[in-house]
């Protein structure tokens, strides 16, 4: 775990921005997914 966080803040702020925001979105979509079935 150690070593996956330590890739993690590795990676440029911006990269992990756009990460999170691919990460929220498709959390999202299975939320809403799970929902409507």
């Amino acid at each position: 775990m150690k070593t996956f966080f330590g890739v993690f803040f590795s990676i440029p702020a911006a990269v992990r921005f756009v990460w999170w925001i691919f990460f929220l979105g498709l959390m999202i979509g299975i939320y809403l997914g799970a929902k409507v079935s």
